[in-house]
């Protein structure tokens, strides 16, 4: 089995970046190195996925075992740098009887394509993937709308390793043929040291490659059976040449859990945090982002965000956008920048892998999700939470996939890309575009809990009660979806052709009615094949005592809900009550109810043809 060949970078006499430049470029993230890795790693999963082909990933730590770390040492690291202070660095890991990997590694990808020398053009359609990756540094994104804009996040893989040294194996293409290809990297300090025929002095970059040495300096990767042998040497995953993609192993990572447990939750709330969006159970199967964890050889429990609050309402957000039923454009002028949507919703018990340290988003959600199109998270930006922590609300922006507003949405973005800052453009119309709609999205989150509820399918509006909210002891909202109390997702029980149905009930706001008493508005979908001119749909309000449905039993009649009346507007449909006829018509219902004092209540609807009464 091939030994891989060092090549150490000299700088050339027009100058090069050194190392520790290169490592700089990372600059301050708002993250841990474990988050931004996952993050720059997971963002180039979705933007290099074949069309057609929905992102496939797996994330792995894993201990080297006794063949694998002989493997390391004698073959892929056997030549070390020959100056500088990279040697002992390197060795230190090497030295090690416990050698810890962090792997992240993607499949049906396009893999590190096109040329490995940097000066060599690419074939017409071949991106420039080996280079922009292991060679240059600042390449602008070729991703429409991508999720990475400089690729300058790469450099976290480098910082995540405590030897900052790193090994990409990739099954991909060159010139249209299928190759295999594996290198490894480091980055160091720069150095002074002999060259390696010892006849002169030379400076060097700190920038080293483990690859195989051509006559002429250059270093290219070792290549087809080599590169898989030593790559199955080394335990990462097996590829056939039809299973393109890139495998990337951070050797010794920078964990600072030592407990395994936490590091499969930090490594699962990470994904979940910024990738919610393309893993929701409503995300078309061709955008869906598809991934695996295993922590020393345990395949990790990743829940999906539905079942992992408070991001079931962020999705249930962003389902609203998609759909347009609920949502508030944010505008310059005229133009559209982008699409905000909220859902709120009692504060529930947390998964079991939610890892909380540091995550306010987690702890209580009062925040808007910020993304572009390609729908990936930027950040969450926060707001002002309900005075009654026993609540949260979510909030969804995305912004306008119009190229020019788009672009600048991108260009705002730090190499991180983990906010929007207006001061990164130097076009004045974008910047302006990007703080125009900053402001506007701050003052929507600091609002949204001050906010007049209005009363659907009325021409007045009725009072707030936020400001009352935390003196009722439990502010009426709708529980979030894995939480007690919410009807069940399926909804009621359909007609004879199962194709009646009504959505869950959303909660829109508390007003005052006309007696001073409280009243809550719900809306719910109701979607009707029109076969029955005889349907009716029906309303039970019920008590929720402790995030659960109270029984009513024993409970005085003036200390139950009860339901005020059901509309459906778009239809001029209204009735007393608790029941309405709907007929052959579908859309938007509104449901009011009372809601005693002291109280919170819910709302559960059923249907019924007049046939069966």
């Amino acid at each position: 089995m091939n030994t891989l060949d060092i090549y150490s970078e000299p700088y050339s006499p027009n100058g090069n970046l050194a190392g520790s430049g290169y490592r700089r470029l990372l600059g301050r993230p708002s993250m841990d190195l474990l988050q931004t890795v996952i993050r720059e790693g997971l963002q180039n999963v979705v933007d290099a996925a074949d069309q057609g082909h929905p992102p496939r990933a797996l994330i792995r730590v894993r201990t080297l075992d006794d063949s694998q770390r002989d493997a390391l040492r004698t073959l892929a690291l056997a030549n070390l740098p020959h100056g500088g202070e990279s040697t002992e660095l390197i060795q230190s890991t090497l030295r090690r009887t416990s050698i810890r990997v962090f792997e992240l590694c993607d499949f049906d990808t396009a893999g590190l394509s096109g040329p490995t020398d940097a000066d060599a053009p690419p074939v017409q359609g071949e991106k420039l993937n080996f280079v922009n990756f292991l060679k240059n540094v600042g390449a602008t994104r070729d991703t429409a709308q991508g999720g990475g804009t400089y690729g300058y996040g790469k450099s976290s893989f480098y910082a995540l390793s405590d030897c900052s040294t790193i090994i990409a194996d990739s099954q991909t293409t060159c010139g249209g043929s299928p190759v295999r290809r594996l290198m490894g990297c480091h980055l160091g300090d720069a150095f002074d040291a002999p060259s390696i025929d010892g006849a002169r002095n030379l400076r060097f970059t700190g920038r080293h490659w483990w690859g195989v040495r051509h006559g002429d300096g250059r270093v290219g990767p070792l290549t087809d059976d080599s590169a898989s042998s030593l790559a199955d040497a080394l335990g990462l995953p097996f590829r056939s040449a039809r299973e393109s993609g890139t495998s990337i192993m951070v050797l010794d990572p920078s964990l600072d859990d030592v407990d395994i447990a936490s590091v499969a939750k930090r490594i699962v709330t990470c994904v979940l945090m910024n990738f919610w969006p393309r893993m929701c159970e409503s995300t078309p199967k061709e955008k869906r982002l598809s991934l695996d964890v295993y922590v020393d050889g345990s395949l990790v429990e990743l829940p999906s965000p539905e079942d992992f609050p408070p991001l079931d309402l962020y999705a249930s957000a962003l389902a609203s956008l998609k759909t347009g039923a609920d949502y508030l454009a944010i505008k310059r002028y005229s133009k559209v920048l982008g699409k905000l949507s909220f859902k709120s919703g009692l504060k529930v018990q947390r998964h079991h892998m939610t890892d909380t340290d540091g995550a306010n988003v987690l702890l209580g959600s009062s925040h808007i999700a910020l993304m572009r199109p390609v729908e990936l998270v930027v950040r969450y930006l926060p707001g002002q939470p309900y005075s009654d922590d026993q609540y949260e609300w979510a909030g969804v922006f995305i912004c306008s996939d119009e190229d020019e507003i788009e672009r600048a949405f991108a260009d705002s973005e730090p190499p991180t890309h983990d906010d929007w800052v207006a001061e990164n453009l130097q076009s004045g119309d974008a910047k302006a575009v990007v703080k125009l709609a900053m402001q506007k999205l701050k003052k929507e989150a600091n609002d949204f809990t001050r906010r007049p509820s209005h009363i659907a399918g009325s021409t007045s509006s009725s009072p707030s009660l936020a400001a009352t909210a935390g003196k009722m002891g439990r502010f009426l909202a709708p529980v979030s979806s894995k939480g007690p109390g919410l009807p069940d997702r399926a909804g009621t029980r359909s007609g004879p052709a199962r194709r009646i149905r009504i959505a869950p009930p959303e909660f829109v706001g508390l007003s005052v009615g006309q007696d001073g008493a409280t009243v809550a508005t719900f809306k719910a979908e109701l979607h009707n094949d029109g076969s029955s001119p005889e349907l009716h749909v029906n309303v039970s309000p019920r008590l929720v005592a402790d995030g659960a449905k109270a029984s009513d039993r024993d409970v005085p009649p003036a200390f139950l809900p009860q339901a005020i009346g059901v509309s459906l507007p778009q239809h001029s449909l209204e009735a007393a009550g608790r029941t309405l006829k709907v007929g052959k018509l579908g859309g938007t219902l509104f449901i009011r109810t009372t809601v005693p004092t002291g109280t919170a209540v819910e709302v559960e609807l059923d249907f019924f043809f007049e046939a069966e009464r």
